[in-house]
């Protein structure tokens, strides 16, 4: 148990230790990671890991269940397009397994009212089409939603090693335009 505690202790200054910082990043549309792993549902993600690539453009950090066959997974993305944003992210999806169970369910329910408030915008239409995404894998095209510069989607995607997974993100849309659109019509995962 004591083990277990300090383990705990770890990992949470881990995910307290995110890259990004909103006074860093001004204007970033993105709250900060520990705001969002403060939602009761949320809390329970507790493995930390970060990924430098130095190959790709896209950086991430990632709070999971569990190492890695994860059932669910919070992810911030970061571009290196530019070294001043390095740091700032240009998305934030949460990722459920499918089949989503009830306990997941309800993460994706406390991220999207999350969301829902705090850009005051109505998110019903990702709210109606997450039950089809999240019950059992078929290729469909993603939910889109956009909000000023952003675009809120559910998607559900396939991924040769981890299985398959629905996706609930917020997308700044020049990261969406860039890195995304194209791998997820095609319903697989895109830059990892």
């Amino acid at each position: 148990m004591r083990v277990r505690l300090i383990l705990l202790l770890i990992l949470t200054q881990l995910a307290c230790g995110s890259r990004y910082s909103a006074t860093r990043c001004r204007g970033n549309p993105f709250p900060e990671s520990q705001e969002l792993l403060a939602l009761p549902p949320l809390s329970k993600l507790v493995y930390f890991a970060g990924k430098p690539n130095g190959k790709s453009p896209i950086d991430w950090e990632i709070w999971a269940d569990a190492k890695f066959d994860f059932n669910v997974a919070l992810k911030y993305y970061y571009t290196k397009a530019d070294p001043k944003t390095a740091d700032c992210p240009a998305a934030v999806t949460l990722e459920l397994k499918i089949p989503v169970s009830k306990e997941a369910q309800s993460l994706s329910h406390a991220f999207i009212e999350f969301f829902e408030r705090r850009f005051s915008a109505d998110f019903g239409s990702l709210r109606r089409a997450f039950p089809q995404h999240a019950g059992e894998f078929q290729p469909r095209p993603p939910t889109l939603l956009s909000i000023g510069n952003l675009i809120a989607e559910v998607s559900s995607v396939h991924h040769v090693n981890r299985g398959d997974f629905v996706i609930v993100g917020l997308y700044q849309k020049s990261y969406y335009e860039t890195f995304l659109r194209h791998s997820q019509l095609a319903g697989s995962f895109g830059p990892n």
